[in-house]
């Protein structure tokens, strides 16, 4: 099943946390079918911080959420995250924003996203990701720029 997943870090060196978060999934047989520009981003909604990297990508994995989410957790975990006061620093974040079954509820999961629909940081790099996959396209494009969240988002260089 295909879904559209966001990256965020701002702890050390976020962009290495992304693109090991990124290969981390690749060795847990989820497979990478497009990732976005990384962009560097303000916090919003949180106490001060450093800004994020962030990311997102369309990828195929398990047919249920649930076990993509368990690999989401363990890689988070792997990687230094961990769980504390909301909107906290983090050395990574991973979010199932989209899902090729649409809507999925349970206690742990929530698909969409709740709240990427306002968040730059998700849609600006969504939108280069969810092209190669026409419904996650048309997710994403049906956002208005009117309904983003003002926040500082900036594009990075290619190559640090």
């Amino acid at each position: 099943m295909k879904y559209l997943l966001s990256f965020g870090s701002n702890i050390g060196d976020k962009r290495d946390a992304i693109e090991r978060a990124l290969c981390a999934l690749e060795m847990s047989g989820v497979r990478i079918l497009s990732l976005s520009s990384f962009y560097r981003t303000a916090p919003i909604d949180a106490p001060p911080q450093d800004d994020f990297v962030n990311a997102a990508a369309v990828v195929e994995g398990p047919d249920d959420p649930e076990e993509l989410l368990g690999i989401i957790a363990r890689i988070e975990a792997s990687l230094g995250r961990t769980r504390g006061m909301p909107n906290a620093p983090r050395t990574i974040d991973i979010d199932i924003v989209l899902a090729e079954i649409g809507n999925y509820r349970s206690t742990g999961l929530e698909i969409p996203h709740p709240r990427w629909r306002g968040r730059r940081f998700v849609i600006d790099p969504a939108r280069e990701a969810a092209m190669v996959f026409e419904p996650f396209a048309r997710e994403v494009s049906s956002i208005k720029e009117a309904d983003l969240q003002e926040q500082r988002v900036e594009k990075m260089e290619e190559c640090p």
